[in-house]
């Protein structure tokens, strides 16, 4: 059973990292269906596949359809404990640019104690155009 799990988890593995064929253009491939797969490997037990699943939410941003991605993203985010996938969600939410995680972060801000999720959150949301440029950041542009 064992080795059955891992030779599919390796299936899906390399399906996730050879999205889209060296030779393809971006229209050639169907992105619904690899935005299901991603979706699906969202909700899967294993950290390894998520984190797979959100590598390519940051590599093919845009093209996917993410309305189904972005509570898990969120779930992830605050309650992995491992502040890399914290950190690396976070970045994931912030390609998708749905707007309802975007409030959800505004509001996560103030709660946030880790300097470094303050710090990101709050670079997301000027990015985002949630939170006003600093008069400093504004001055340079």
């Amino acid at each position: 059973m064992r080795k059955l799990r891992s030779a599919v988890f390796a299936v899906v593995l390399i399906g996730l990292t050879n999205v889209v064929p060296i030779r393809a253009t971006p229209a050639a491939v169907d992105w619904p269906m690899v935005s299901q797969n991603i979706s699906n490997a969202l909700k899967s037990g294993n950290d390894g596949l998520r984190q797979s699943a959100m590598q390519r939410i940051i590599q093919y941003e845009g093209l996917l359809d993410a309305s189904d991605m972005v509570f898990d993203l969120l779930s992830i985010f605050r309650d992995n404990e491992d502040v890399r996938m914290r950190q690396m969600a976070l970045i994931a939410l912030y390609k998708t640019r749905d707007p309802w995680a975007m409030k959800f972060l505004k509001r996560r801000l103030a709660f946030e104690d880790s300097p470094r999720f303050r710090y990101l959150i709050t670079a997301i949301l000027i990015d985002t155009g949630e939170l006003p440029r600093p008069i400093s950041m504004s001055a340079n542009s």
